[in-house]
């Protein structure tokens, strides 16, 4: 099972069995992969479009990668900055579901 990042952890011990998986499919449904992120970074560098920094994502191609210094060092963060996007996407859908349901 995902680590989730504590607040959210808290809240789903508290949740009955159908909120939890309400949570868990709209999650799924709606994370990011690091697969994924690798293979928009190699061809196109489009990976932070995919994690939805437009604005580094721009800063990115009007230095061309930095002479291609960026495009190194994303290489080996690719797997933190989609670890920091899914867990910022389970704090935001916990949000969404305790004003639904109350909690």
């Amino acid at each position: 099972m995902r680590t989730y990042p504590m607040i959210v952890q808290g809240k789903l011990n508290n949740m009955t069995i159908p909120e939890r998986n309400a949570f868990e499919s709209e999650y799924n449904r709606r994370k990011k992969s690091v697969l994924i992120g690798y293979l928009l970074l190699i061809p196109l560098g489009w990976h932070y479009a995919y994690v939805r920094k437009w604005g580094t994502q721009l800063l990115c191609f009007v230095t061309l990668w930095g002479l291609l210094i960026w495009w190194l060092l994303d290489w080996f963060r690719i797997p933190s900055i989609i670890k920091r996007y899914n867990d910022d996407l389970a704090v935001k859908i916990m949000t969404e579901m305790s004003i639904i349901y109350g909690k």
